[in-house]
């Protein structure tokens, strides 16, 4: 993997998002080893992860070098994307998306009922946006 970033576990299976591939890994743990590792999703950029009942909600930098920019300068927007990831079916959903002027950068995607809670990176705010979807 390059630049393993979100990782979190359900029953006994592992997962990990690596920023720098695109992709979300799934594992088998067995007796504290990982093996058995499968791509369930294709997404650039992804950060950190959350469960969403039986679904992962996978935070996402999609323009890398909008991202290396903003980090440079703050002035600089850099798109925020969150994501779910059903890894039973291999499907994806895009929950939210903005160029930046909402929240640069996201780091983390936390839903709550029907509302969506997005961290920035840099940003010392966490934005709520109310899904419309069930």
């Amino acid at each position: 993997m390059w630049y393993p970033n979100g990782i979190t576990s359900h029953d006994s299976k592992v997962y990990v998002a690596s920023t720098l591939e695109g992709k979300v890994y799934s594992f088998d743990l067995d007796s504290g080893k990982l093996s058995n590792k499968q791509t369930i999703a294709k997404i650039k950029g992804g950060d950190n992860l959350r469960w969403d009942g039986d679904k992962l909600t996978l935070a996402a930098h999609l323009q890398f070098g909008k991202f290396l920019k903003h980090y440079k300068h703050a002035e600089k927007h850099s798109p925020s994307a969150i994501y779910n990831i059903d890894p039973a079916k291999g499907t994806t959903e895009l929950l939210y998306f903005n160029q930046g002027s909402q929240i640069d950068a996201s780091s983390t995607g936390l839903v709550y009922g029907k509302t969506l809670f997005v961290t920035g990176v840099f940003e010392p705010k966490v934005i709520e946006v109310q899904l419309t979807q069930p």
